[in-house]
């Protein structure tokens, strides 16, 4: 099932919910019922939102052509606009006045939404320039002087005309014209540390990438049989080398991953949702049981829209999440273009082997030395691990959907869709991080703190309490329980877990609970005064 499938099924529904409304308040009118105007408003609102909607979103974004017809999700906002909407529809139809009302206006302002994120990562609307994902890699990131450097670069997606500009750091710069996947080789006369930037452009698209090299003179090798022990050395040398310059890395850093269809993380998605599904069908079987038995026929009728919506979400994530991690890319792009990491590689590589050297004669160069190789360890595996956990929260997303249903469930998963989103703008912070440290800090700053600053602060965020979202969430706690205890408003007299009422406070209603964390529940509540 796709999702226009999905959106068709729901229109249909609202359709004959509504239909069938109108017909029910007829006969309580006949029948003297005096709620039957509100049910018949309730029912001719549904058919209006069953028959408009479509016409409305798609008038607002423009149809096929308009501003997202260029885009490869563009249909996303369009459907999850439609989707809300329509549901919506269903909570107005079932007398769930104020929920569907929001709802509506959710689904419409998904819309703005849209356009405002296109407008600020394309720099105007309808002119979102979309990201050449450029990958490059090497077998090793270590040669020595006069030796060939071996470059493999590939494109994504595949573009037939690529053109490609490289930088070698050493002054050199060379233009290539190839297809989606090229082999570069390049010889350096000296010694020192290189950044090798390539940019690329194609089919209306563009990119770029870098990579951090070290080059050597070759030193003395010892005849057999001691050579034995040159390249095991050698070869741990450079992995550690490969592991400790991912943070120079730009794309790396400053982007998110995308779930591409076909990679072995798509796999695992439809796994997901198959599994999922089939929970949700037990899920529901379950609900309509304790419905029959309870006679809570209004509560079954809120867990099918409730699913409804889980399985739009569940079919419509990973596109949803390609969607939006290709319009932060183009905005970390569009941030870091230009920005060298250069002077960051030779400083921090310059004060570390230094410390090495001077480590035997003065202790606090070693120490200085060990932390920056602490500090470049850590930041490639913040960066591994923020790139990891955003790809499998992404491909679990049908889980997810399904599990929020259940009321225990939910504030586990609120705060896994807040992980999620700090891990996502994890990347333009870092870019934006990277920028204004590369023009408002020298080389030996930069190599001291940059990494701290633009790479591991952003990871950091992200990872604990979801990111800019749950910093706000708990700022904005903080200051409600400052205000209610200034004010004395949380002031109760409180007795063994009690609350005291006063002589006045006598009654009996039901009442609604929230703890903040998704959890919700009902209940009665009688006060009775002295």
């Amino acid at each position: 099932m796709d999702a226009s499938l999905l959106l068709g099924y729901v229109d249909w529904v609202l359709w004959a919910s509504s239909t069938a409304v109108i017909v029910l308040s007829v006969v309580r009118h006949a029948s003297g019922s005096r709620d039957a105007g509100r049910w018949f408003l309730a029912g001719l609102t549904g058919l209006l939102i069953a028959g408009f909607a479509d016409a409305v979103v798609n008038a607002l974004y423009g149809g096929d052509t308009g501003i997202l017809g260029s885009l490869p999700y563009g249909w996303v906002f369009p459907a999850a606009s439609l989707g809300l909407t329509l549901t919506g529809g269903l909570y107005i139809v079932s007398g769930r006045l104020e929920e569907g009302v929001w709802q509506v206006l959710g689904g419409l302002l998904v819309v703005g939404l849209g356009l405002m994120a296109l407008y600020l990562a394309g720099g105007r609307v309808g002119g979102l320039d979309r990201v050449l994902y450029v990958y490059v890699w090497s077998s090793r990131q270590g040669y020595f002087t006069g030796e060939a450097v071996n470059i493999s670069v590939a494109v994504s997606p595949p573009v037939d005309t690529v053109e490609y500009v490289v930088s070698w750091g050493d002054g050199v710069v060379e233009h290539y014209t190839g297809g989606a996947a090229v082999n570069l080789s390049h010889v350096y006369a000296s010694s020192g540390a290189y950044t090798v930037v390539i940019n690329a452009s194609g089919g209306g698209l563009t990119g770029f990438n870098s990579l951090a090299l070290s080059i050597s003179d070759k030193p003395w090798t010892p005849p057999w049989p001691f050579d034995i022990v040159v390249s095991p050395v050698a070869g741990f040398f450079n992995s550690l080398w490969q592991a400790l310059t991912t943070p120079f890395n730009l794309q790396l850093l400053t982007t998110s991953p995308r779930l591409e269809e076909g990679s072995p993380e798509w796999g695992l998605y439809t796994a997901v949702l198959d599994a999922s599904l089939t929970g949700l069908g037990f899920f529901l079987a379950l609900r309509l049981i304790q419905a029959a038995v309870n006679g809570d026929a209004r509560g079954f009728i809120d867990s099918v829209k409730e699913a409804l919506v889980a399985v739009l979400l569940s079919l419509t994530a990973p596109y949803i999440y390609n969607a939006s991690v290709d319009i932060l890319n183009a905005l970390s792009m569009r941030i870091v273009q230009g920005v060298d990491p250069m002077p960051s590689i030779a400083s921090a590589l310059t004060l570390i082997s230094t410390g090495v050297i001077l480590g035997f004669f003065i202790p606090a160069a070693a120490h200085l030395a060990a932390l920056l190789t602490l500090i470049l360890a850590a930041t490639a595996a913040l960066v591994a691990v923020r790139h990891w956990l955003t790809l499998s929260i992404a491909a679990s997303t049908p889980l997810l959907a399904v599990a929020y249903l259940h009321p225990g469930l939910r504030g586990a998963v609120n705060r896994v869709i807040g992980l999620w989103s700090g891990l996502v703008l994890a990347g333009p912070l870092s870019a934006v991080f990277m920028k204004t440290w590369s023009l408002q800090v020298g080389g030996l700053g930069q190599a001291v703190t940059g990494l701290l600053v633009y790479a591991m602060l952003p990871n950091i965020m992200g990872l604990l309490g979801g990111g800019v979202g749950g910093a706000a969430e708990r700022i904005g706690l903080f200051f409600y329980t400052t205000a209610l205890k200034i004010t004395g408003a949380s002031k109760t007299r409180s007795q063994g877990g009690m609350v005291q009422p006063r002589p006045q406070d006598t009654g009996e209603g039901r009442v609604r609970l929230h703890t903040g964390r998704g959890v919700e529940g009902y209940g009665r509540l009688r006060v009775q005064g002295n």
